[in-house]
């Protein structure tokens, strides 16, 4: 939790100067797939039978900077979509769609784990 916690408070000090910097939905877009790749890593070290607690954190804690780009730069790019008069339900779409998100991910993750199995 401390891993998860943390890291996003650490880089979001470092975010908003890089996402004035460079072009945000390029950089957007490879901190999704550079996410991606690290949360995948998860199954498959698992897969492979070599997960082990401290890669777990390892993989949170990166996972944990690099949604900095996406939390903030979202927030930021978001004006550039709609017009002034939408931004107020723009906004509340886009955060209801992220609380779906956390509700409903951790319900698939337990049921696909209840349906495939874990060792």
């Amino acid at each position: 939790m401390s891993a998860a916690t943390v890291s996003p408070l650490l880089s979001s000090i470092l975010v908003g100067g890089m996402l004035d910097h460079f072009d945000r939905r390029t950089v957007m877009m490879w901190e999704n797939v550079v996410r991606g790749g690290c949360l995948a890593l998860i199954p498959l070290l698992y897969w492979l039978d070599v997960l082990s607690i401290w890669m777990i954190i390892v993989v949170v804690f990166v996972d944990g900077c690099l949604s900095s780009f996406t939390t903030i730069g979202t927030a930021s790019i978001l004006p550039e979509f709609l017009h002034k008069e939408e931004l107020e339900t723009g906004n509340a779409v886009f955060t209801m769609t992220g609380q779906i998100g956390s509700l409903i991910g951790p319900a698939l993750g337990g049921f696909s784990t209840a349906l495939v199995g874990a060792r």
